[in-house]
């Protein structure tokens, strides 16, 4: 009986580390993915992204991974920072849902402005990569 205990610990302590580190991975892209705006960086957005990536975005617009990083391109705006936190991760074999809320600071056209963010990012893990398949992001109303 204590022989068989061990085993489904040790069984289960092996599963744990497993989705320890794919969560710790799939932070690591959300971190990138953000960090991409502050950097203007297209390699680390576009590390992130599946080939058969859709952007639904806060307008209601649906973008593939192509407009997606064109749009980056066009960017100009200069962020003082796109900060994720807040995560709640949703685990499914090789599927993981991340709902995360995000900050953002910087200048548009020479306009500041701040806004926070509620997002959902579906990864999928194919030939050992996880990548991001779908993204929807909603702007948080600002508390009056």
């Amino acid at each position: 009986m204590l022989i068989l205990l061990i085993v489904l610990f040790a069984g289960t302590n092996v599963q744990a580390q497993k989705v320890n580190k794919d969560i710790r991975t799939i932070e690591r892209l959300e971190l990138d993915w953000h960090n991409a705006y502050v950097s203007h960086d297209i390699n680390l957005i576009s590390g992130v992204l599946a080939d058969d990536f859709i952007n639904l975005g806060r307008t209601g617009g649906r973008n593939n991974r192509q407009q997606t990083l064109e749009n980056f391109r066009k960017d100009s705006s200069l962020y003082e920072y796109c900060t994720p936190y807040d995560f709640e991760y949703r685990i499914y074999k090789n599927t993981v849902i991340v709902l995360c809320k995000s900050k953002e600071k910087g200048v548009a056209n020479g306009i500041p402005f701040s806004a926070n963010y509620f997002s959902q990012d579906i990864f999928i893990k194919e030939r050992g990569k996880w990548k991001c398949v779908l993204a929807s992001v909603g702007k948080i109303p600002e508390k009056k």
